[in-house]
């Protein structure tokens, strides 16, 4: 009898353990699914489903973490088309305007308001020539690097580069985005525009034969910016009385020379130095203009 009942509780034992083992693994089977399903989903596996079929909590949680990975894979998709979209309209839109409108916060349609702004015109004193006898793709890879040197000293001082017209850049300081110290952002970026194209300027020479300088004339008052041109085709920029002055004091530069109106020149402060010139005649306008040479 003693014999027979050691060998039956080492026979329950075993089936006991047998059993344990069994319930055990088939307990941790789905937490071990829902931790593969962790990783498929931390690796952006989006499409990945759960198999846990338990009946129990595990199984809700596994479809909680598959409604999870679908608005994570929606959200993913969303982000892709907006830096898509922001990344081609920056192109032609300053990179503030273009966030706005691929994020839905305003509309690429017709319109403008009135600001009070600062502009900036640079072009390369006696270019003409250069274009005349060079071929195109040379002076196109001149313009390029140009461009690209000028462009940052914008985005520097916070600017807008609103275009390029030929071998002249156009920059808006005070929008989109409202700047109070647009004036002195705009001479700011000046100063840096002739420094770098000074230093720039030996290694064009080499490449391109050609003797680089700057003419850059500054104007700050009211102007109306937004989208402006039609339906089928439009651009981010400014129009004004200002901004034609802006424009007419860029031909009246010497090389390596900026020229700022007294509307400028009185609101940076001690900041800055100038000479004053003249007074000029812009045609259209009945009042003079006063000058003054960033020194």
């Amino acid at each position: 009898a003693r014999r027979n009942l050691v060998a039956a509780a080492a026979v329950f034992s075993v089936l006991a353990l047998v059993v344990g083992l069994w319930l055990g693994r088939k307990s941790t089977a789905p937490v071990r699914e829902l931790v593969a399903l962790t990783r498929a989903y931390a690796d952006r596996r989006f499409e990945t489903r759960s198999t846990v079929r338990s009946g129990d909590e595990l199984e809700t949680l596994g479809h909680t973490m598959e409604s999870m990975a679908d608005s994570l894979k929606k959200s993913s998709e969303e982000i892709l088309r907006r830096t898509q979209v922001e990344s081609n309209l920056s192109r032609f839109l300053p990179a503030t305007v273009a966030q706005a409108i691929s994020s839905g916060s305003q509309d690429l349609r017709l319109g403008g308001e009135r600001r009070v702004i600062s502009v900036l015109f640079a072009d390369v004193v006696a270019f003409t020539p250069f274009a005349e006898s060079s071929p195109p793709e040379r002076v196109g890879a001149f313009l390029n690097q140009l461009f690209t040197t000028l462009s940052e000293v914008v985005f520097r001082h916070d600017g807008t580069v609103d275009k390029f017209i030929g071998d002249c850049l156009m920059a808006v300081f005070g929008a989109p985005n409202t700047l109070p110290d647009h004036a002195a952002r705009a001479v700011a970026a000046a100063e840096d525009m002739q420094r770098f194209v000074e230093a720039q300027a030996p290694a064009w020479k080499k490449e391109f034969g050609l003797d680089v300088t700057l003419g850059i004339g500054v104007n700050s008052g009211e102007a109306v910016v937004g989208n402006l041109g039609s339906e089928a085709r439009m651009e981010y920029t400014a129009i004004g009385d200002m901004v034609n002055v802006a424009a007419k004091l860029r031909t009246m530069t010497r090389p390596g020379q900026t020229l700022v109106t007294s509307e400028v020149a009185g609101q940076v402060g001690s900041g800055f130095h100038f000479s004053p010139l003249a007074q000029i005649e812009v045609p259209g306008r009945r009042q003079p203009v006063s000058v003054l040479e960033l020194v």
